[in-house]
């Protein structure tokens, strides 16, 4: 994953999707996130619509677990996308030209069995569904914008929580899926990718020691340069930060997920204006979350068509979620 202290270089991506800069560039109805690193924790999961509605106790309990996360060090990290915006020629037409370009460089592989390796990632990836697709796609952005995000804020605060890195995610099906596969094969390219293109923040003068071990000994790979002309100048391994401790679990046997789980579709639910007290929900969940790169809503919305104009009540969730959120830059105490 390429790293950059103070400038950024730019490349055809892997995958196009765009991310809004405003609340009123996407809506959601349907959240996908993983949980990830670090003894602090990162929060987050995935979850489906759901079309009960809210009563009194429910909001007071979420209320108070919302406020009892706040006083953790734990942060949380969103993705969203409104699929309610988008047909399925839509994410189709998306799919195919993704397992376009993975196919196009299979090819530059060097070794023999990295190529049939990513052939068979390659054609797993292309017969995920539609809904299995957009999820992916929200989950790739969603990992992306939590190593940016999570390296560059606790670095600041407690940097020993970089020493580390697990990864707990909620299975599809037990044994192996399409899904799970997929994502865990792929994941690692999707964010060298998406890293060429939107380096990796570095604070100069801050306390990296604790996550020098997934820096390259002998600088970054020479197969950017040597077959596609891109110099890098530092980053580190992001297949050993994302493989070192990972797993799929059972949701039912991990709280941490059941946390995330709930983050999640108390997240969804706010989007929709589910909650009576719906801007102080808005306020608590945006106060779990860290301040993006030029104060851009601090949940990832993603599309992979044109943007579209949210509705007024996820606009004012975003809002909320926005003054809300946790500064990135720490400034110092005197």
């Amino acid at each position: 994953m390429v790293s950059s202290a103070s400038e950024r270089s730019t490349l055809p991506r892997t995958i196009g999707t765009n991310h809004s800069a405003a609340a009123t560039s996407s809506a959601t109805a349907r959240l996908a996130t993983p949980s990830a690193p670090s003894k602090y924790g990162v929060f987050g999961s995935r979850t489906a619509i759901s079309k009960r509605p809210a009563t009194p106790t429910k909001n007071v309990s979420y209320l108070a677990f919302l406020e009892q996360l706040r006083s953790l060090d734990g942060t949380l990290y969103c993705a969203a996308v409104d699929i309610g915006t988008l047909t399925v020629a839509d994410v189709s037409y998306h799919h195919q030209q993704q397992v376009d370009c993975l196919n196009e460089h299979i090819p530059r592989i060097r070794h023999p069995d990295g190529r049939a390796g990513h052939q068979h990632a390659a054609d797993r990836f292309a017969s995920l569904s539609p809904q299995l697709y957009l999820q992916i796609v929200c989950q790739y952005n969603l990992v992306f914008s939590l190593l940016t995000r999570s390296l560059l804020y606790y670095v600041q605060r407690v940097p020993a929580t970089l020493s580390r890195f697990r990864w707990r995610i909620d299975q599809k099906h037990r044994g192996s899926s399409v899904f799970d596969e997929s994502f865990r094969a792929l994941a690692p390219s999707f964010m060298q990718s998406y890293s060429i293109d939107s380096p990796q923040p570095m604070l100069r003068g801050a306390n990296y020691q604790h996550f020098e071990r997934f820096a390259f000994k002998d600088g970054p790979p020479t197969y950017l340069r040597d077959e596609y002309g891109i110099e890098v100048e530092s980053g580190f391994d992001v297949r050993l930060v994302m493989s070192e401790d990972f797993s799929f679990v059972d949701s039912k046997q991990n709280l941490g997920v059941q946390i995330a789980d709930l983050l999640a579709s108390g997240l969804r639910r706010c989007l929709r204006a589910g909650f009576s007290r719906n801007e102080k929900i808005s306020q608590l969940l945006g106060s779990l979350m860290v301040q993006a790169e030029n104060n851009s809503p601090p949940l990832t919305l993603v599309t992979i068509a044109n943007p579209v104009t949210a509705p007024p009540e996820v606009s004012r969730a975003v809002h909320q979620m926005q003054r809300a959120c946790r500064p990135m830059v720490r400034r110092n105490r005197r």
